[in-house]
């Protein structure tokens, strides 16, 4: 072999390991438990948090259409700042030490 198939033959199996590395990450109980339960919090935060910032979008993209892009920016900009107080990694964190016991019977496969 020469050297630059040598090169590409590691280079090939760095990807490998790489690929395998993150698909093993991404089926972890843990990563899944935490993806279910940020879910829930930006569910959680759209229903009680953010729910009139919401309704007033919906209602302004319901009555403007297509204008919707340009007319409702004052309630999209609303809609987000609320979002991102509720979805933030300040709130992720709270969320997270709220839930504790949950995250840990999530992450050993338990149902809720």
């Amino acid at each position: 072999m020469s050297p630059q198939q040598d090169q590409q033959q590691i280079t090939a199996e760095a990807a490998a390991r790489l690929k395998d590395d993150m698909r093993q990450s991404r089926f972890s109980f843990r990563n899944r438990a935490e993806f279910l339960l940020r879910r829930d919090m930006k569910e959680e935060a759209m229903q009680n948090h953010c729910k009139t910032q919401v309704s007033d979008f919906a209602s302004c993209a319901e009555e403007q259409g297509l204008f919707v892009v340009f007319a409702c920016q004052p309630a999209l900009k609303t809609l987000n700042e609320c979002l991102a107080i509720h979805n933030g990694e300040e709130a992720w964190e709270r969320y997270k030490e709220a839930h504790k016991e949950e995250l840990e019977r999530r992450s050993r496969g338990e149902k809720i």
